[in-house]
């Protein structure tokens, strides 16, 4: 996925706001849809259902709020630009 999002960026033919997500994003993504399938599917047993801090979540200060990504969204070399 990483790759493919560098080869497109490359091109500078795709706007950034449409590239895929990275690896990253897109794990974290998948963690938080699976805690909620997992949710959904035991409805009936709703007092087991662990916290959702770390399938794609973070507690702070009793709120939960999203993980984007946990890693840079490129390399530092990468995210240099040039000005002139």
């Amino acid at each position: 996925m990483n790759d493919a999002r560098y080869q497109l960026y490359k091109t500078g033919t795709t706007s950034p706001s449409l590239l895929p997500p990275n690896d990253d994003a897109l794990a974290q993504h998948v963690l938080r849809a699976l805690y909620q399938a997992m949710v959904w599917c035991d409805m009936s047993n709703q007092l087991n259902i662990p916290s959702p801090d770390g399938h794609g979540w973070k507690e702070t200060d009793g709120a939960l709020d999203i993980v984007w990504r946990i890693k840079d969204i490129a390399h530092p070399q990468d995210l240099k630009v040039s000005i002139h």
